[in-house]
């Protein structure tokens, strides 16, 4: 009978703040086989790490993510409710492809539509990352076959 797949749900959330690079490191230092993650993108078009369409319950921010640059967001830091490791800064996806490259797959779960293109140019630009991409969106399942065949 063959191993289950272990996957660590929004970048480890329950041992760091979700969807940071500080639950991405926690992962790995689990073993976790995979790393779940969940993209938007900015009004810039650079895909972050952020499950929800507003900034509201993971930063406090009231404004959606699609409102704001990625410059803007620097400043931006994600919650920590369990004081495990502090507040953390909201990553890129480039980030979090250079954080799992030649270490885990990285699951990328994309949350809305019209961001296909700028979600297959991070992840052709990583050197080394193993990814799968899905959504609940069809739309953008469909446009990954054209962008990102070998995903």
């Amino acid at each position: 009978m063959p191993n289950p797949l272990i996957i660590a749900h929004a970048a480890c959330r329950g041992h760091a703040p979700e969807n940071t690079l500080a639950g991405i490191r926690a992962a790995l230092e689990l073993g976790a086989d995979a790393i779940e993650i969940d993209v938007r993108c900015t009004r810039d078009g650079t895909p972050v790490l952020l499950h929800d369409a507003s900034l509201a319950r993971t930063t406090g921010d009231p404004r959606a993510v699609a409102v704001v640059a990625l410059k803007e967001l620097r400043s931006v830091r994600v919650d920590d409710p369990r004081r495990s490791v502090g507040p953390q800064p909201l990553p890129t996806l480039a980030e979090a492809l250079a954080r799992t490259a030649g270490r885990s797959l990285l699951v990328i779960e994309v949350k809305q539509s019209g961001v296909e293109a700028a979600v297959a140019r991070a992840v052709r630009a990583a050197e080394g990352a193993r990814c799968w991409v899905w959504s609940f969106h069809l739309d953008v399942c469909e446009a990954y076959r054209d962008e990102l065949p070998g995903v």
